[in-house]
């Protein structure tokens, strides 16, 4: 019989040679690989894509004083993004509202469907998105500082980034 860490050494070479039927030790008898029990996928666990997904980093300049942005993404019903936004050198992150929100696009004279997200203050957040319908999705941003403030968006996913939102 071999010395304990040589049989470790034994039964780890035999794992990395990846024995499908079990490991062999150093006695000669095998340590049966556990079984696999395979799950059903579950709906929305998976989605597959014919679009390349695309990853956006954007500088949104907020005013001071009350200042309001919006920036927004064009999804449809199913695609994800993931994001992270940050104010960039802000002294009083309280004074940053933010709202993350969707609506449908509207004919003029009809009414359109709206979705808050999530509503709050601070100078930071990270979240994930399945767009609950075809639309319009982003942010809403004030900046009650007397300063102005810059929030750095980072996002990726599967959208349509809408041009000319941004002041020049």
């Amino acid at each position: 019989m071999l010395p304990t860490g040589q049989r470790s050494m034994l039964i780890a070479a035999v794992a990395v040679m990846g024995s499908v039927a079990g490991l062999l030790l150093s006695d000669g008898s095998v340590l049966a690989q556990p079984e696999w029990k395979e799950i059903p996928l579950k709906d929305g666990t998976y989605r597959q894509y014919q679009a390349t997904h695309r990853a956006d980093t954007v500088d949104i300049p907020v005013r001071p004083n009350g200042g309001e942005i919006e920036y927004m993404v064009k999804m449809r019903q199913g695609e994800s993004l993931v994001y992270s936004w940050r104010a960039v050198e802000i002294g009083a992150p309280d004074k940053l509202t933010s709202e993350f929100h969707g609506h449908t696009d509207r004919a003029p004279g009809t009414t359109g469907t709206l979705i808050f997200y999530r509503k709050g203050a601070g100078g930071t957040e990270n979240g994930s998105l399945v767009a609950p319908f075809d639309g319009i999705h982003g942010w809403y941003l004030k900046n009650d500082t007397d300063r102005p403030v810059v929030v750095r968006l980072t996002l990726a996913g599967f959208y349509e980034v809408i041009p000319n939102q941004l002041p020049n």
